[in-house]
């Protein structure tokens, strides 16, 4: 009977051990009783010593004892190695995406949003526990590139009084946290919490002005023609944006940290022409977008004021011939060759189209007041594969041929940006930013699945908003549905890994060192 209880205690013992392991392991967070557990198990294995000490103490003397910690300190320094390795790893950490659609890595503006995070970031997730395998490896994501971020679980069951102070209204709710500022990530996507970082760590939301009154873009509009998705990523990239009408305001007001014109088509008075020259001349910051017009071009008054800028808005429309979207005939340009100095296409990569574009040529005329910096952004294929078409017949026919002394030959500009430095009227430094497009339509609703045209304007926004740590070859644009493990799958790695693994280890040395004391 006493063999039998001493049997059970080794095995309780050891149960006890392999537990205090996997609660390490699976959770951490409930320290007290890790500690408890492991004082637990090492407590009977002190009475088990102090019991049958008499016989530990000649089996400390024999041969076998010898031999078995020579083999512990063997197997101790190979942990320690492994140990070590594993720590490396941690410090250290690489992964590669080998899915098509890299749905398993963090967005390049992700990546750029996190890399500007100095202070400590803290992600409270108000989940219950056993949900939190949908959460945690998204996460994982982000600490990928921040060590330093704080994943903090709150089960909304168990803590209720933090729930309320932090005013949770559904469960997968995820506060972030930095320098005292607080949003919340109301589902779990890349989109929704990288939308919340944006939030704490920017000051104030760049207020962008929208120039009407002219028959620009419709930022309400949600027909195929209309830019209301537009609007959405703007409101979910933290810009504040505002309708202005010139003809109601003396001036554009000295808060704006942009103003965007965005494929006006009615005349502008006089007044209004004077009010944009004025907030250009002064350091505004400006992104516009104006397309051909077939008939009478009616905006051709506002247009000239950018030539003393270095930027002519031509009527030309542009034709590719040799890189193209199929069914076009030659009118919407596919563009793959970016400036890859330029803070705005630097990296970009992917492919944009510009339907009906209206082509852009430079006057590179600098004045002894302002000094310009124009580069352009965007081109087509060279010359004779494109050039920006004169006659409006040969747009209506759709059929198109290079007529020189009236044609602009290609490569023909589709986007470019234009910086000046002056001194203002307050004598200090002033820095106007003017990125101009040769079509706005490419932002369109109809347009919503092409992600790289979006990516390209709301890049030209930052940009001109003083805010290119938000400049990304690439943005969570639409719902993110990372791919995880089922919980049989997780529970077969778990399981494995933990027990089986360990078991068949453990039985392996025994076997080994058995056979080797009989030798």
């Amino acid at each position: 009977m006493k063999l039998a209880i001493k049997y059970i205690l080794y095995f309780i013992n050891f149960l006890l051990y392999i537990t205090s392991c996997v609660s390490w392991i699976a959770i951490p967070e409930y320290l007290t009783f890790n500690i408890s557990l492991s004082i637990t198990a090492i407590g009977i294995t002190l009475l088990l010593m102090l019991q049958y000490r008499e016989k530990l103490l000649v089996y400390a003397n024999s041969s076998q004892f010898k031999n078995l910690i020579s083999t512990l300190v063997t197997v101790g320094l190979l942990f320690f190695v492994f140990c070590l390795i594993n720590y490396l790893g941690f410090k250290h950490n690489k992964q590669w995406d080998l899915t098509k659609d890299k749905s398993n890595s963090l967005s390049s503006q992700s990546k750029e949003i996190i890399s500007h995070v100095t202070a400590p970031l803290i992600f409270k997730v108000f989940i219950r526990r056993v949900d939190k395998d949908n959460v945690f490896p998204l996460l994982d994501l982000y600490r990928l590139y921040k060590k330093d971020i704080v994943i903090d679980l709150i089960d909304p069951d168990i803590k209720p009084s933090i729930v309320k102070e932090y005013n949770i209204k559904q469960y997968g709710t995820i506060v972030v946290e930095y320098n005292q500022n607080r949003a919340q990530a109301l589902e779990v996507s890349e989109a929704a919490i990288t939308k919340a970082i944006l939030k704490v760590i920017k000051n104030n939301n760049p207020l962008i002005y929208f120039i009407n009154g002219h028959q620009e873009g419709n930022l309400e509009m949600e027909r195929p023609e209309g830019f209301s998705y537009l609007k959405s990523l703007m409101i979910e990239n933290q810009y504040d944006l505002i309708q202005l009408n010139l003809t109601t305001v003396p001036a554009i007001p000295s808060n704006a940290s942009a103003v965007v014109i965005w494929g006006p088509r009615l005349k502008f008075l006089k007044d209004e022409i004077i009010k944009i020259e004025e907030y250009l001349n002064n350091g505004g910051h400006l992104l516009i977008a104006i397309d051909p017009s077939l008939g009478k071009n009616d905006i051709v008054d506002f247009t000239n004021i950018f030539l003393e800028k270095g930027i002519n808005f031509t009527n030309n429309l542009v034709i590719d011939n040799a890189s193209y979207v199929d069914g076009s005939k030659y009118t919407v340009p596919l563009v793959t060759k970016y400036n890859k100095e330029h803070a705005i296409t630097k990296g970009f990569d992917a492919q944009t189209f510009f339907p009906l574009a209206a082509a852009i040529t430079t006057n590179n005329t600098n004045n002894k007041e302002t000094n310009f910096n124009i580069q352009k952004l965007i081109i087509t294929s060279n010359f004779p594969h494109s050039w920006g078409e004169s006659s409006n017949s040969e747009v209506l026919k759709m059929k198109f041929e290079f007529n020189e002394g009236k044609d602009i030959p290609g490569p023909i500009t589709l986007a470019l940006a234009v910086e000046s430095f002056k001194e203002a009227k307050d004598s200090k430094s002033s820095n106007m930013k003017i990125v101009a497009f040769a079509n706005s339509s490419f932002v369109s609703n109809v347009y919503a699945s092409y992600r790289a045209n979006f990516n390209l304007y709301l890049n030209a926004l930052a940009f001109v908003c003083d805010e290119e740590f938000s400049i990304a070859q690439d943005r969570p644009l639409t719902k993110e549905e990372p791919t995880f493990l089922s919980s049989q799958e997780l529970g077969i790695i778990f399981y494995f890994s933990l027990i089986v693994a360990p078991l068949c280890l453990i039985a392996t040395a025994i076997y080994l060192y058995r056979r080797r004391s009989k030798l």
